[in-house]
């Protein structure tokens, strides 16, 4: 399971560094707004699995573009902008600890639920989570 969430990250960072030419620092810190923001959304608004999903693309898509924008700014300083920046957004999370936890995390996080199916626990379900992750390399890759 940690495997495919790994490959997940590292094909991200393939494209981007390797295909592209465009070294990134930022990709944890853009993973740690992803689900951050998944987990704020099912836990603290109690949207369904499907939606805090996708509300966690938004969420990551608009601080990847932000912090796009601003890296292009540098004109080719850009690497040493994104380590910094995943400073920046770590530091922030830490700091925000009414709304994430600090260095805590998040408490209660509800088990992911598709609407007519029995919640996917991964510390009950194994083999379940395991395809739904396999679903996404797959997907993603």
């Amino acid at each position: 399971i940690l495997l495919g969430i790994w490959v997940l990250l590292v094909a991200g960072l393939d494209l981007l560094a390797g295909h592209a030419g465009i070294p990134s620092l930022a990709q944890a810190a853009l993973w740690g707004v992803g689900a951050y923001a998944s987990a704020l959304l099912a836990l603290r608004w109690g949207w369904p699995f499907p939606l805090s999903a996708l509300g966690a693309v938004a969420a990551t898509l608009l601080a990847a573009l932000v912090l796009a924008w601003l890296a292009l700014r540098l004109r080719g300083r850009w690497t040493s902008f994104t380590f910094l920046a995943g400073v920046v957004v770590t530091l922030l999370l830490e700091g925000a600890s009414g709304l994430t936890g600090g260095t805590h995390g998040l408490v209660g996080v509800p088990p992911v639920r598709f609407d007519g199916a029995a919640a996917l626990n991964p510390f009950r379900d194994k083999a379940a989570y395991y395809g739904q992750v396999l679903g996404a390399v797959a997907l993603g890759l």
